[in-house]
């Protein structure tokens, strides 16, 4: 069975004589191996499995964009997981993640990532996903750019515990109020 994610590389996939096309296949199968499903709840189970993950990824995650680097098109991915909204993408040279969430997220190792605006290019984003906040304005609405797969695997794991650990709290207020338009347009999208 192939996931919506899964689809999306298969019907882009990059020409044989493309020099990145190693590089293409090396990062997607990482996200789908390993980043999107840490944003299942099957995660936390002891006995999980992927077939079972390839099921829940097509509910948690999407493909809403793409853009070109080095001739080839990149996915821009969402990941709609716990009333928060991650979405990303790599361009053979470093990450680009938005993220929008109902409570504060504290990412406990800030050098892990920057947080600027200038640096900021939103290759392929849909608008409505162009986060302009920085992280230390505002925890609940922010950028971050990763400059590598290990810094982009352990922020992700990071995320994913926060958003997890929050969803066993009542939503902030000050997010609650920021976030209602956006995150009620997701859900609209999930449920279409």
């Amino acid at each position: 069975m192939q996931t919506k994610f899964q689809q999306w590389l298969t019907d882009h996939q990059p020409d044989d004589d493309l020099l990145w096309k190693r590089s293409f296949w090396n990062t997607y199968t990482f996200w789908r191996n390993k980043i999107l499903p840490m944003f299942t709840d099957e995660f936390y189970k002891k006995d999980w499995n992927y077939e079972i993950l390839n099921k829940e990824m097509d509910h948690n995650s999407d493909v809403v964009g793409k853009h070109i680097s080095k001739s080839i098109a990149n996915p821009v991915v969402k990941i709609a997981y716990k009333g928060t909204i991650i979405v990303f993408r790599y361009n053979f040279y470093e990450y680009e993640i938005a993220v929008i969430s109902n409570k504060p997220i504290n990412i406990p190792m800030k050098k892990l990532f920057t947080s600027r605006r200038e640096a900021f290019f939103y290759q392929g984003f849909p608008e409505k996903y162009k986060i302009k906040e920085r992280y230390e304005e505002n925890k609940c609405q922010f950028i971050a750019k990763v400059y590598d797969h290990y810094n982009f695997y352990t922020f992700m794991f990071l995320l994913q515990r926060q958003i997890y650990l929050n969803s066993k709290k009542r939503p902030h207020e000050y997010c609650k109020t920021q976030l209602k338009e956006k995150i009620t347009i997701a859900i609209q999208e999930k449920n279409k």
